[in-house]
């Protein structure tokens, strides 16, 4: 019913949103994917031979890996784009979205959330974790800390801008990382979307204004154009009721809320239906 009521003249109907699937470089993957095991087997491995290193699929280590969108708030897995071991370091970048963000507000490695003292990791972490967030503004600059690092890998050109990314640094240590490298997850603010009431864009979860921030996308929406294609006034209502509060049992709640991601892989049909759950 919001689709139906925000979009106009995009002549869009069920079978006619076709999916774009990607192709995936196989092998590739599967040889990047071999190396980053050795690399980072190499670097936790204590003496005992019988060491292994589980699986991990939350954080997804290969070179053509899909793209991910947030709206809302979530808790994710990344992409991993870059891993080097010098001197009893493990150097990460780890991409949360494709896009700015609002926030990274929690880093864990499994169960455990990072705690921290400004940008400064405390806690069982504490001189053996460094953490640094990297939001995808348009003006971002490069890591400074890995910079420093590995000034013949990582230079003043890797920006990452429009990618919203954590640079994460872990000190050899088997007693504290006895299962090897952990799964690394965050909760994100994710996309800052266009409000029509307020003519500007902000972070929001509001279903109305993410949908209406997917359809009019270039890079993984549909396209729409906002002027022509986008009924305004439609659209303010549907926020409006969206933002209405809802009475529960542990107090209130906006009525209708968009929080969770989407993945350039799926469908265009499939990621409609996910945005109007």
């Amino acid at each position: 019913a919001i689709t139906n009521a925000i979009l106009m003249n995009t002549g869009i109907a069920g079978s006619a949103i076709v999916g774009l699937t990607a192709v995936v470089g196989t092998v590739v993957r599967a040889v990047i994917g071999l190396a980053f095991g050795q690399l980072v087997g190499s670097f936790f491995k204590p003496k005992n031979p019988a060491y292994n290193i589980p699986d991990r699929t939350t954080t997804i280590r290969q070179s053509a890996a899909y793209r991910k969108i947030i709206y809302g708030r979530t808790r994710t897995g990344g992409t991993l784009l870059f891993a080097h071991v010098k001197d009893n370091y493990l150097h990460l970048i780890i991409e949360w979205a494709m896009h700015q963000c609002e926030d990274i507000e929690e880093i864990w490695f499994n169960d455990d959330v990072l705690t921290f003292s400004g940008t400064t990791v405390t806690g069982k972490y504490e001189n053996y974790v460094v953490v640094n967030h990297h939001l995808g503004t348009t003006t971002q600059t490069t890591d400074a800390t890995l910079l420093a690092a590995l000034p013949s890998m990582w230079t003043t050109a890797h920006r990452l801008r429009g990618r919203c990314y954590s640079y994460i640094s872990l000190q050899k240590n088997t007693t504290l990382f006895p299962s090897g490298l952990p799964n690394i997850t965050a909760v994100i603010k994710g996309k800052l979307v266009y409000d029509p009431r307020t003519t500007t864009a902000a972070w929001s979860n509001n279903a109305a204004l993410c949908l209406a921030d997917w359809l009019t996308n270039s890079d993984y929406g549909l396209n729409s154009d906002y002027s022509t294609e986008i009924d305004s006034a439609a659209l303010i209502a549907a926020a409006n009721i969206c933002d209405e509060s809802v009475a529960t049992t542990s107090g209130s709640e906006t009525r209708y809320c968009c929080d969770g991601l989407i993945s350039t892989d799926s469908a265009h049909k499939q990621v409609l239906n996910q945005l109007l759950a």
